[in-house]
């Protein structure tokens, strides 16, 4: 935002007031994590979970515009199911809790 800023003097004078937003940490990005696959219907395994929290607290250390904010979170979700969704295809599985599952696999 600084730079959008600073690239044009007249920009600045139209917004005034600038709010800074903190990162969520580790345990704030899986809360928002558990809450978007539950409105998925999704269902992390337990070793899903384990690579998942510590994919977030990489995350949540990195500095930058996609790091600890939900965006990043979305993503990270939206590549695993899409990762799951290659890994069961063609399986013929019907299993309702298989395909609600999303395991270690998909968050590689």
């Amino acid at each position: 935002m600084a730079e959008l800023l600073d690239a044009n003097p007249g920009v600045r004078s139209r917004f005034p007031t600038v709010i800074h937003f903190e990162d969520y940490d580790a345990e704030e990005l899986m809360a928002i994590a558990e809450g978007l696959l539950a409105q998925r219907d999704l269902v992390l395994a337990p070793a899903a979970r384990t690579t998942l929290a510590e994919l977030l607290a990489a995350l949540s250390e990195e500095p930058g515009l996609e790091h600890g904010n939900g965006r990043a979170v979305r993503n990270t979700l939206e590549l695993a199911a899409r990762r799951q969704a290659v890994r069961i295809a063609g399986g013929g599985i019907t299993d309702v809790a298989v395909l609600q599952m999303l395991e270690a696999c998909d968050f590689e």
